[in-house]
């Protein structure tokens, strides 16, 4: 499973690179430039969580799952803030001042609070999150992650050791990081989506240009079939519904 979530992983972020998908700050009136580094650097930790499952080092592994998590709400916080009406003509918000100090290596004091907060200030990302409950499933994630970052208690630490281990707790343990894995990717792409819609469109209208034929009508609203592929085996498997909501809520044939 996780294997399949890197390969997906690498296809998109080839996606949106190949299709010039960038997003824009401008601060004091100089341009910033952001594409797939975050991302990109998520798939690195995402196939070290690989290795932590394989090796039976949970505690390892939740502790990159939250590496992997804040990684993937860090590009979707810089993207919601690039879509902004004027995003950043000053330097007096929040998140203006956190975009700057962070293009200039020097951020912090941005929690996966602060994240999920302005995020959900988007009224699209508002409402899927509570018609479909996705907080509930978050929390408890997020209550996990905080338990194998900081060794909350024994079980935490001696499920990142070979004591008091067998083959059912393995695969009992091993199932379950995989489902939250999949989770905070399928909330992931869903808010992608959301924010902006046309990072899952297919190559097919600009490959058109590219050797100078007429785009079929309507090709720019095509989805990547491996973004379709994921929606029909993860997200309907999750909530068939979600797929209906992203269906009402952009303008891509999704």
């Amino acid at each position: 499973m996780i294997k399949e979530l890197i390969e997906f992983m690498d296809d998109l972020s080839f996606l949106i690179y190949s299709n010039g998908h960038t997003m824009t700050f401008i601060q004091s009136g100089k341009p910033r430039f952001m594409n797939v580094e975050c991302i990109d650097s998520s798939i690195s930790v995402l196939k070290m969580i690989d290795i932590a499952i394989e090796s039976s080092y949970i505690g390892n592994a939740y502790t990159l799952l939250r590496k992997y998590r804040d990684e993937l709400f860090l590009f979707l916080y810089l993207l919601e803030a690039s879509e902004r009406d004027e995003p950043f003509s000053s330097d007096e918000t929040k998140e203006s001042k956190f975009v700057q100090s962070w293009f200039n290596n020097a951020a912090s004091d941005l929690h996966i609070g602060d994240i999920t907060k302005y995020l959900n200030t988007n009224k699209k990302i508002s409402r899927v999150i509570k018609k479909h409950d996705l907080f509930g499933e978050w929390k408890r994630i997020q209550n996990k992650l905080n338990d194998y970052v900081h060794s909350n208690g024994y079980k935490y630490v001696v499920y990142n050791t070979s004591k008091v281990r067998n083959r059912k707790i393995n695969e009992e343990l091993s199932r379950e990081i995989q489902q939250d894995v999949v989770f905070i990717t399928i909330l992931f792409i869903v808010i992608l989506i959301l924010v902006r819609p046309n990072m899952i469109s297919s190559t097919d209208y600009i490959d058109s240009l590219d050797v100078g034929l007429e785009p079929t009508d309507g090709s720019q609203y095509f989805v990547a079939p491996f973004v379709e592929d994921f929606v029909k085996n993860y997200i309907d498997d999750f909530d068939v519904d979600l797929r209906v909501f992203l269906k009402d809520n952009m303008y891509m044939d999704i």
